[in-house]
């Protein structure tokens, strides 16, 4: 019997060392920060309010402090509650006890290793869009490559577009056609000469009927009446 009340007197003052201690160390940060943020809430009175502050003041265990400790527990504070991350607040309130330089380290590490993950993330990305930009810029160099080299097929200076085409509305005295110029015509000489010995066999031909009626009319004496 005396070593089971010695057992059970063990078990008592280790359950007690952890409520008093372990457990309530664990939660000093988390008690702090909900005493500071607590909202008084809708419908709820002032003495309503004020015993709900009482209640959380309890699980944060106060001691006796100089004033640049309470300064820099009051700064540290501030700091944890007006994080715009809720993230990196949660894994602050995580801490025992911290003080406000490790706070502020280890905010600054969470930063860290948050911009990280974003950098690897985007650099999954990034060869896609970097094949995608260089076959682009390939292509634009290509056009301007063969625009600078070409000449205008129907101008025959350097490229442009049709809109800025210089000789829309000019007629090549060659061809007579509109958007040439004779410089570029492309009417080669071997067309030109068909057609002027097509224009002159029907012009001889034309001469030929023509003599030929007039033969017929001075053999009929109606030529001599009518010069008399």
């Amino acid at each position: 019997m005396k070593i089971v009340s010695i057992w059970l007197t063990n078990i008592r003052q280790l359950s007690k060392f952890l409520k008093t201690s372990l457990l309530r160390r664990k939660m000093k940060m988390v008690a702090r920060h909900l005493l500071a943020t607590r909202p008084q809430g809708v419908g709820k009175t002032l003495d309503t309010y004020f015993q709900t502050l009482q209640f959380l003041s309890r699980d944060y265990s106060f001691s006796r402090v100089n004033a640049e400790k309470n300064r820099c527990d009051y700064v540290r504070d501030s700091y944890i509650n007006a994080l715009a991350s809720h993230e990196k607040r949660r894994r602050l309130l995580e801490n025992f006890d911290f003080q406000m330089m490790e706070v502020f380290d280890q905010a600054k590490s969470l930063e860290l290793v948050q911009k990280q993950a974003d950098f690897c993330r985007n650099s999954r990305m990034t060869p896609l869009n970097t094949t995608t930009v260089s076959v682009a810029e390939d292509q634009n160099e290509v056009l301007a490559d063969s625009s600078s080299n070409s000449k205008c097929y129907f101008f025959g200076f350097g490229y442009h577009t049709r809109q800025n085409y210089p000789a829309r509305n000019r007629e090549c005295r060659k061809c007579n056609k509109k958007g040439y110029i004779i410089k570029v015509c492309h009417f080669s000489s071997s067309n030109n000469t068909v057609s002027t010995s097509v224009l002159l066999k029907n012009i001889i031909i034309n001469e030929q009927e023509l003599a030929s009626k007039i033969k017929e009319y001075c053999g009929t004496g109606n030529m001599g009446q009518q010069v008399v």
